[in-house]
């Protein structure tokens, strides 16, 4: 699907002979019949960027308070939460007090720029080619973005609607710092549908495959790699590291054996994924390692249930342990999301597809995603939720960036659906 830069010529043009106070152009909201300040949309998004938020090594209050400045600007009502000191949830809403109608979702938080090297700094927010580059401008910030401008719309129409932005997503999507802290506070209560604003104009995500993370130490014993004691007692087997490295590769054949199992429905186009991520052992050439740390995720399929996977993974480590009784291996969980799906019947996605006809003339193909993201929680409180967004690509590796032109156009989606879904 391609999107027409219509506006960024004058807008570069201009943003590039002024200051954001000083030059203004209006972007029309295809469909919406209005218009809004696109510059000030681009100029947010810039901010935002800017405002490093990479999950670890930043707080995401910087970010944050950028998005509260805006939105105070432009009369949108503002409240918070925190969890943690400098990481709040922040919840930005218009329209009537007493309705809570449909709710959008986008986290603040970012990976790192990894360690290859960008064509553009990864936190400029450089504009090229119709496209904005920086961490985190897919990732989730252009989905923000885009949320921010259906509020604008919405506010002006009287209508319903609600941003979320949440920290923490990318340690692993528990939500205890955003959603389920709304929870805790009271404040998703009367929601009739969410969207988390995850890149794809293209298809209606309307689930994902769960998580299990889990980690496995393998204690040995430490020689000298030149000792006579050694080559004599390799046999043995109490290299830490060759034990982690048995365990990988049958980790690997049992990911091939359940690559083979696809699911059902919605998941007929996935399978359960086990991949060791994480080894390390070791400290210098001359010690054999008497420990090791292997960390592996797991991507599960409905069909597939945790209590039948964990017996396989102690056979695998049992198995391996009788080849090297010099070993001991120690296994611990790390945590577990569920698979979720919502069903393909909701007025919500009814209230999507009848917008994506509108604004992109197609009806959008019904998917699940392999990553998992925080919807899973929205729905355990009752909040059935989608995902569609921005168009873009790079998350999680170099070179990101989101199209400028479908943040407005995501953004009119958003506000129709709004409409749709606001309680009678």
């Amino acid at each position: 699907m391609t999107f027409v830069p219509r506006f960024l010529g004058a807008l570069l043009a201009l943003w590039l002979a002024a200051s954001p106070a000083q030059a203004v152009i209006l972007l029309p909201l295809p469909g919406c019949g209005d218009e809004v300040t696109g510059l000030a949309l681009v100029t947010l998004l810039r901010d935002l960027i800017q405002a490093r938020s990479v999950n670890g090594v930043h707080l995401e209050e910087k970010a944050q308070a950028v998005l509260e400045t805006f939105a105070v600007s432009n009369g949108i009502r503002v409240r918070k939460a925190v969890g943690a000191t400098g990481r709040p949830v922040v919840l930005f809403s218009v329209g009537p007090e007493n309705e809570a109608g449909l709710l959008l979702v986008a986290h603040i938080d970012t990976v790192g720029e990894g360690e290859l090297p960008w064509i553009y700094p990864p936190f400029a927010g450089v504009v090229a080619d119709g496209k904005m580059y920086g961490r985190g401008a897919i990732d989730n910030k252009g989905g923000a973005v885009a949320g921010m401008a259906a509020l604008l719309k919405a506010k002006k129409a009287g209508v319903p609607l609600s941003l979320a932005c949440v920290p923490d997503e990318e340690a692993g999507a528990t939500g205890e710092l955003g959603i389920n802290l709304l929870a805790k506070q009271g404040m998703l209560k009367g929601f009739t549908g969410a969207i988390y604003t995850y890149p794809g104009l293209d298809k209606l995500i309307l689930g994902h495959r769960g998580v299990w993370r889990f980690k496995v130490t393998v204690s040995g014993e430490g020689r000298h790699a030149g000792s006579s004691g050694w080559q004599e007692s390799q046999a043995a087997g109490t290299n830490a590291l060759l034990g982690v490295s048995e365990v990988s590769l049958k980790l690997e054949a049992l990911s091939l054996e359940l690559n083979k199992q696809k699911g059902d429905g919605l998941f007929a186009r996935h399978a359960t994924v086990v991949t060791p991520t994480v080894s390390a052992a070791g400290q210098s050439y001359g010690q054999v390692p008497d420990q090791a740390v292997l960390k592996v995720d797991v991507r599960l399929i409905p069909q597939i249930k945790l209590d039948g996977l964990r017996p396989r993974i102690a056979a695998i480590l049992k198995e391996v342990n009788q080849r090297r009784p010099g070993l001991k291996f120690d296994m611990q969980e790390e945590y577990f999301i569920p698979s979720t799906e919502i069903a393909s019947d909701l007025p919500l996605v009814a209230a999507a597809q009848a917008a994506a006809k509108v604004h992109l003339g197609a009806v959008l193909p019904l998917q699940v995603s392999g990553p998992a993201n925080e919807s899973y929680l929205l729905n355990r409180f009752s909040i059935p939720t989608m995902v569609l967004g921005p168009q873009g690509a790079g998350a999680h590796g170099k070179d990101e960036y989101v199209v400028l032109d479908s943040i407005p156009l995501a953004a009119a989606i958003y506000f129709d659906i709004a409409v749709s879904v606001r309680p009678k």
